[in-house]
């Protein structure tokens, strides 16, 4: 039993349309007036009743806080980083598209401000969240991501040693890029960054420039992206750094140890987290807590190549 769940996003992927939602029913031939009334008034009080929780997302459909979307200091310096590495290859530099610097900058603030690390939000695919920031110019997208680092060398170090976001960085049919970090002191990992690649531009695009503000300093917090390498000795005990590795695309990661919990995110192989508490047997699996993130089963994470 595999306790893995696939997500694209060291991928490719085509834009997917829209989800379509049809709703069924069909009304008792000969039903009256008033039962019609009386059932209609028990269904709409079932679905008050059963209406799930608002997650504390960053912020609506793609509106962000921050007061501009013009790259700050360190996220320019990744942006001169990524174009210099491209140039370096012989790839064409990437400009900004306003439409992707907003997606990236939602998904950045909902990640800390919903404590989880995965592509996809908490209500709808990372594809449709760049389509509702307005970005529909080409079906050819990708994104990375990170977290645990403030700056922009770090954070560009941990996508370039991972060979999934490696390769987006270096794809030479992308042309327009948004990267925008985020920080929440009270997540996981402090600092989340995201990086969204498009082939082709939304509308004006501008050179990546650096602003004169700084960021504030932030406390040193495990760093992660959706697909980093790291070796590692040692036992799986709390404390230790353990790596997921064998589940062909991600680890699901519960609110609880027990396959029964909600899944509050998914981390791919060659992922480094810190073992916080553990082991704990349940539902024949030997699960660990990875940080501040949740509990995840053992058979997926070792500490050595």
């Amino acid at each position: 039993m595999s306790d893995t769940h696939l997500h694209p996003g060291t991928t490719l992927p085509r834009l997917s349309e829209a989800a379509t939602r049809s709703h069924r029913g069909a009304m008792p031939f000969g039903a009256t007036l008033a039962s019609v009334f009386a059932a209609l008034l028990l269904l709409l009080a079932a679905r008050a009743v059963q209406r799930p929780p608002t997650a504390a997302a960053a912020g609506g459909g793609c509106s962000v806080s921050r007061p501009s979307l013009n790259p700050d200091s360190e996220e320019a310096d990744l942006l001169r980083r990524l174009n210099d590495y491209r140039i370096r290859n012989g790839l064409a530099p990437l400009t900004i598209s306003p439409a992707l610097m907003a997606a990236a900058a939602w998904k950045s603030a909902d990640l800390g401000a919903n404590g989880y690390f995965a592509h996809d939000d908490l209500g709808r695919s990372w594809l449709q969240r760049i389509r509702d920031c307005g970005y529909t110019a080409t079906a050819n997208v990708a994104e990375n991501l990170a977290a645990g680092n403030a700056d922009g060398a770090s954070t560009f170090q941990q996508w370039q040693s991972s060979s999934g976001h490696n390769a987006n960085m270096l794809n030479a049919a992308m042309r327009v890029v948004g990267v925008a970090r985020a920080y929440s002191s009270s997540s996981p990992f402090g600092w989340y960054w995201t990086a969204e690649f498009g082939a082709a531009g939304d509308g004006p695009t501008a050179a990546p420039t650096v602003p004169a503000q700084s960021a504030p300093p932030a406390p040193p917090r495990l760093a992660t992206t959706a697909d980093v390498s790291t070796n590692f000795t040692g036992a799986l005990v709390s404390g230790a750094t353990a790596i997921v590795s064998g589940t062909g695309d991600c680890l699901r990661v519960h609110d609880g140890p027990t396959v029964n919990a909600s899944v509050v995110g998914c981390l791919p192989d060659g992922t480094a987290m810190v073992i916080a508490a553990g082991p704990i047997a349940a539902d024949g699996f030997t699960w660990w807590r990875l940080g501040g993130l949740g509990w995840a089963v053992g058979q997926y994470l070792s500490t050595g190549p």
